[in-house]
Formats: C-alpha cells, sequence, structure tokens
C-alpha cells in the first residue's frame, strides 16, 4: 500500500506540473489577448479625441482676422461698402463647453484687445460693462508672456503674393495635414509621422509648444513652402460716423497655424502669428485645460467601456494637468493601459489611459471553469482509481488472509477427528468412558467444521442472491426467549454469565427466524472468544424500543474495537488482529455474514463501543404495529 500510495503521488504531481504549466500558459495568453483588446479600445478613444481636437483647430483656423474685433465684415462682403457687423467672437463665453476662456489679439505695438469690447463711444451700449472689462482684464495677465513674441522688424525671408481661388483651397489641404485626424484614413499614415516627429528629442525645446525644428532640410523647405501658401486677401477699412467703409488698397496678409503655450497648470493659449503689411500680429484663445479635456472625454472616453474601470489622464513633463473617469490614486506603479502624444499644436502633451484591474473576459471564465473542472476531473479519477486498485489490493490480500484462516480452521478440527479417530482404532482408550469422551470430541469437531463449511456455502450464496428468505412479521418476545435458552448452553460451557433483558411491551418487526438465530449465535461466539483476555466473563443480550425501532442486541465486557475499525468489522474477511500473529480463532466472514443476513431482512447492524467497556452489537428493526 505504501508503495502504491508513492506511485500516485508522484503521479498526481507530475500530472498538476503539466496541467498547471499549460493553465499558466493559457492565462498569460489570455492577458495578453484583455490587455491588447482595451489597448485598441483605448487607440479608439485617443483618434475619436484627436479627431475632435482636429475639427476644433480647423474651426478656429478658419476665423478671419477680422473676427477679433469688435466690429468686423465678412470676407464675403468686403467688396461692398456695407454696414459694420458685431463679430460672433463678441459674445461672453460663459460656461463654454469647449473650456474657452476668451479671445484676444495682440497689436504690433504692444497694446492688447480683444472682440469684447468696442470702442469707447460704444461702452454705454452695453449692460454687462464691468464683466467684458474684468474678462479682457483677466485675458490680458494670462497672454502677457505672448508680448514678447511680437516683431516689427520686416520679414525679408517670407514672400508675400496674392492667393488666387485655387490657392486657397490648397491652404485648406494643406491645413488638414497639419492637424491630424486619424479617423481619416487618408491622411492617417502622414498623421503618425508627424506626431512622430512632434514629440522627438530635437522638437521639445522651449517654452513654445511649436512645431519641430531642425528636421530633414527637404521636409523644412515643403513645409515652408506650405505656410507661406497661406495667403488671403484682406481690405481695410476706416470707420465713418454713417459706419460705412472708405475704399483702401488691398493689403497683403500671412497667417501662421496655430500655437500653443501652457500658463501655469490650469490656462491653455492657442495663438497664432499674422502678419499684416509687414508687421505682425498675435491672435488666439485661452482654454480652461480640465474643462477642456473634460469636452474631450464626454465625447471619445465616455463613449466607450473604459471608464468602468480606467481613467484618463493628460500630462505635461510628467505632470498631470487633467483627469477624467474612476478617482484612484495615480503613481509610477499605477499600470498604464495606453499612452500617446498629441498631434499639432498638443505635441508635447501626454495622453494616459491608466487601469487598476482590466475587465474578464468571457474566455478567462471559460478557462477558470476548465480549470475547475479538470482539477476535479483529475483529483476526483485518480482518487476513484487510487481507492478502486486499493480496495483490490486490500481485498487480494484479504483473500489470502482468508484461506490462511480458513486453512487453520479446517486443519484444527480435522487433526482432532484424525487424533481421536487412530486412539479408537488402536484401542488405546481404555475403559467405556474414555471412548465417549473420545466420540464427544469427533462429534463436536465435526460439528464446528460442519459449520464452517456452511458459513463459507452460505457466504456464497448470499454474494450470490442465492439465499431466500423467510420473512415473518411478528412479535419477537417468544422468539427472544426461546433463542436465550439455547444461547444459555453455548455460554455456560464457556463458563460465562448470561444475562438477558427485554422491554414489557415490544411492537411487531418483521425479520427471519432462521437467519436471526444464525446471527445471534455469531455474536454471542464472537464475544465468548475476545472477552476471554479481559478476564470478566460476562455476555448480554437485550431486547429494547427506542422510537420507532426495536433493538436486539449482544455485548460483552471485552478489549472492545478500535474506533477506525467500528464499521470495518462488517467487511468480508476483515480482522482487527494481525493474520500472523493472532491469538482467536475465526475466518473474517462471521460479521460480514451477519450483515448481509440482517440487511436482507430490511434492518441495518451497528458495532458500539461501550463506556463501562466491551463491545455491543445492535441489531435495528423498525416497527411494523403498535406496542402489544
Amino acid at each position: 500500500m505504501t508503495k502504491l500510495k508513492v506511485q500516485f503521488t508522484l503521479f498526481f504531481c507530475l500530472l498538476s506540473i503539466l496541467v498547471g504549466t499549460l493553465l499558466w500558459h493559457s492565462y498569460r495568453q489570455i492577458d495578453q489577448e484583455e490587455l491588447r483588446l482595451w489597448q485598441g479600445i483605448g487607440e479608439n478613444t485617443f483618434n475619436q479625441m484627436q479627431a475632435n481636437i482636429s475639427g476644433f483647430m480647423l474651426k478656429e483656423d478658419a476665423r478671419s482676422f477680422s473676427e477679433y474685433r469688435y466690429y468686423y465684415i465678412p470676407e464675403s462682403q468686403l467688396e461692398y461698402q456695407i454696414a459694420l457687423n458685431v463679430s460672433p467672437l463678441s459674445k461672453l463665453p460663459k460656461n463654454n463647453s469647449h473650456g474657452i476662456i476668451g479671445y484676444f489679439q495682440i497689436n504690433p505695438d504692444g497694446s492688447f484687445s480683444t472682440p469684447y469690447l468696442p470702442p469707447k463711444k460704444d461702452w454705454q451700449k452695453l449692460t454687462d460693462l464691468e464683466t467684458r472689462k474684468n474678462l479682457e482684464s483677466e485675458l490680458s495677465q494670462l497672454t502677457n508672456s505672448l508680448k514678447n513674441d511680437i516683431k516689427t522688424k520686416e520679414e525679408t525671408s517670407r514672400s508675400y503674393v496674392s492667393a488666387t481661388p485655387t490657392q486657397k483651397t490648397k491652404i485648406v489641404a494643406s491645413r488638414k495635414k497639419l492637424y491630424p485626424n486619424p479617423l481619416e484614413s487618408k491622411f492617417a499614415d502622414k498623421a503618425k509621422s508627424k506626431i512622430t516627429k512632434a514629440v522627438s528629442p530635437e522638437s521639445r525645446s522651449g517654452g513654445i509648444l511649436g512645431r519641430s525644428q531642425g528636421t530633414d532640410a527637404d521636409e523644412s523647405e515643403a513645409l515652408a513652402q506650405e505656410v507661406s501658401s497661406n495667403i488671403a486677401q484682406f481690405q481695410t477699412f476706416k470707420e465713418q460716423k454713417v459706419g460705412v467703409l472708405d475704399q483702401t488698397p488691398t493689403p497683403s496678409i500671412f497667417t501662421d497655424p496655430f500655437r500653443a503655450r501652457l500658463v501655469g497648470s490650469e490656462h491653455l493659449i492657442f495663438y497664432r502669428r499674422i502678419w499684416l503689411e509687414k508687421k505682425m500680429y498675435l491672435q488666439g484663445f485661452v482654454i480652461d485645460i480640465k474643462s477642456f479635456f473634460g469636452w474631450l472625454m464626454q465625447v471619445s472616453f465616455e463613449n466607450s467601456r473604459l471608464p468602468e474601470f480606467a481613467s484618463a489622464a493628460l500630462n505635461w513633463d510628467q505632470n498631470t494637468l487633467a483627469t477624467y473617469g474612476l478617482s484612484f490614486s495615480q503613481n509610477k506603479n499605477t499600470p498604464l493601459l495606453f499612452q500617446r502624444s498629441l498631434g499639432y499644436p498638443l505635441n508635447q502633451f501626454l495622453f494616459n489611459i491608466y487601469y487598476n484591474k482590466l475587465p474578464t473576459l468571457s474566455t478567462r471564465i471559460l478557462l477558470n471553469t476548465l480549470a475547475v473542472l479538470i482539477f476535479l476531473i483529475a483529483t476526483g479519477g485518480l482518487y476513484g482509481i487510487y481507492r478502486s486498485t486499493a480496495a483490490e489490493i486490500l481485498l487480494s490480500q484479504k483473500r489470502q488472509d482468508f484461506v490462511s484462516a480458513i486453512t487453520h480452521e479446517l486443519k484444527t478440527p480435522l487433526t482432532s477427528i484424525r487424533l481421536y479417530s487412530e486412539m479408537l482404532n488402536e484401542g488405546w482408550a481404555d475403559g467405556e468412558g474414555k471412548k465417549q469422551e473420545y466420540y464427544g470430541l469427533i462429534s463436536r469437531e465435526s460439528d464446528r467444521l460442519s459449520r464452517l463449511i456452511e458459513n463459507v456455502l452460505q457466504l456464497s450464496r448470499l454474494e450470490k442472491k442465492h439465499y431466500r428468505f423467510e420473512l415473518a412479521t411478528k412479535n419477537p418476545r417468544d422468539d427472544f426467549n426461546e433463542m436465550a435458552k439455547e444461547l444459555e448452553t453455548l455460554v455456560n460451557k464457556s463458563h460465562f454469565e448470561w444475562k438477558v433483558t427485554q422491554s414489557d411491551t415490544v411492537p411487531k418487526i418483521t425479520y427471519d427466524v432462521d437467519a436471526l438465530k444464525q446471527i445471534l449465535f455469531t455474536l454471542v461466539d464472537n464475544s465468548l472468544k475476545f472477552s476471554k483476555v479481559t478476564g470478566k466473563n460476562i455476555v448480554e443480550m437485550k431486547l429494547a424500543v427506542e422510537g420507532s425501532h426495536v433493538i436486539w442486541s449482544v455485548s460483552d465486557y471485552g478489549p472492545g474495537v478500535p474506533t477506525n475499525d467500528l464499521k470495518r468489522i462488517f467487511n468480508k474477511f476483515h480482522r482487527t488482529e494481525n493474520e500472523m500473529t493472532r491469538k482467536t480463532k475465526g475466518t473474517g466472514i462471521g460479521l460480514a455474514m451477519a450483515k448481509m443476513l440482517i440487511e436482507g431482512m430490511g434492518a441495518k447492524i451497528e458495532a458500539v463501543n461501550r463506556k463501562e467497556g466491551g463491545l455491543e452489537i445492535r441489531l435495528v428493526f423498525t416497527t411494523q404495529s403498535k406496542l402489544s
């Protein structure tokens, strides 16, 4: 058995290692698949956000120079002398959904203006004058750092020409390429190339978030030509008292793309340089970073499954400027799902997605289920095989013990019979008394031999279900008294004290008289054999009622049975003693046969160690009628 346990343990360990390795690789593969899946969703979110930034920048880039004044003339009306219009930018941007705080313009002489205040003569027309003044003052403070960027010297390196309608179409196309939109497949590859160049170490220099410098000469030349082609016609006006324009020569105007500059950690300035008559103006707008990022996330991040487990962050130079989504502590150890630099003009900003724990895919749930099933099947199967193998080995060992025991049990009476027969045959018995004694010994050993053989045959019939029970339902008191008298003779021959007790009223039960008698003889015989070693020679038989059951029991004051063997003593060929060192007779089939007989009558048998010492065997019958 020890060898069998070692073999099964080694086999189970090897199988566990193989299955564990397979599951480990499967889980790693699923981890990678989950990560790639959610990274792909992060990529889609980034593309959607970048597309919105592109649309936003193209819209702002399309604004005319004059829109940054309180009064302006649309480009479609420049050829006519008509009344001035109020700029669409003059409305106060209260709770702007894009986070825009306000628009501004810095003139070549360094003066500051906004589209929120008209000339002083028209101030009396405004009901919210103080609010507009405060807004202009706030914008002036936020854009103070831009005033050093004003250049008044002539730009000799640039050529100023008038743009034709065809050129204007090319300008729009160049702007679309400049502000990348990953959702437009036509420009997707080129947009990624521009992002890569924009975030290169050479491009991250200075405080202005402009396009990369020091790149390839051909690329720089092409970019310069693209920007220099951005020419528009502008017609200045001279304000008259009647509110109309004088005809003036058309000046040349050159517009740079928007750039971005971070102010503190809460505001971002988008501005562009405009050359008018070789003088540079700065125009742009200031946004609140958190509101701007919140708008971008609402139209991209919020429409995915990422908010269920992740948060988005806008970072600049290792500083987190804004977050969106789940609020959890973000540090250097926080898992990063996705990271990408934004496109121009925000190429120094990083868009990050952090997560606590990725959602579980259905594949993982299936693998978990399979892992549990594999473990249960493997463990249960191996345990079942082990139990079956161990049972077969034990049964084989018990059969060997049975053969040894039955050989011993047969040999003893046969030897006695042969011995006494030879003594009688040779005339060694002196007197009639000795002869009668020898005849009696031969008769008893013959009976013992007959019972042993009958027990073996009966066990075979019980196993093959060939035993026929003659069941009858009746009160057991009469049979109890009769069996008590027969058993008393057996007990007295062994010089034991016989005690019998029974309840005054016992209900009817169903049983086979002969089978029950055989069981009781076996139980009493066992008590007599095993109780001799203790010296307290008492055997008891009781008939009692416990609830809806009738208990017919035989007990002794012997050594009892080890607790672990109480249920196994009814197994075939089982003996509590070692077969090589046992001191009592027996084959190990008596109690097994008793169990088969009692269960064949619809009752059950139990073994209990008594508190006062000894063993009690209980035959438990279910009552069939009321007490009588």
